[in-house]
């Protein structure tokens, strides 16, 4: 009980925006609006080198270090077509991040919650 509890605070500790990411992606795939709007987010993407150690399967440090939020780490993966952390790895990803524009990622999320 006291663990429930816990991830409960945690939990209610995330920004709006984090909350509806994680609520986002307790759905099923095809009612997933990011999976839907995969194409829209790698149309608005930057592409990073992958040029850091720390970045080894950890999407969330990436996520911290190039937009500051670790809460976008599985639209990252995502729009990179991995299925777990252990893949992002530079020879998975061919050396280069996809990573979509922080205002596009937060659209797609504004037109979902509309």
């Amino acid at each position: 009980m006291r663990t429930s509890s816990n991830l409960k605070y945690h939990f209610s500790s995330f920004s709006s925006d984090a909350k509806e990411i994680y609520i986002e992606f307790s759905k099923s795939p095809h009612t997933n609006i990011f999976l839907k709007n995969k194409s829209s987010l790698l149309e608005n993407a930057d592409v990073v080198p992958f040029n850091q150690q720390s970045w080894i399967s950890n999407p969330m440090q990436f996520c911290l270090d190039h937009y500051g939020y670790v809460h976008f780490y599985q639209i990252i993966l995502i729009s990179n077509n991995i299925k777990t952390i252990y893949e992002f790895n530079k020879d998975e990803l061919n050396n280069i991040i996809y990573a979509p524009l922080s205002n596009i990622i937060l659209s797609i999320l504004s037109f979902n919650l509309a």
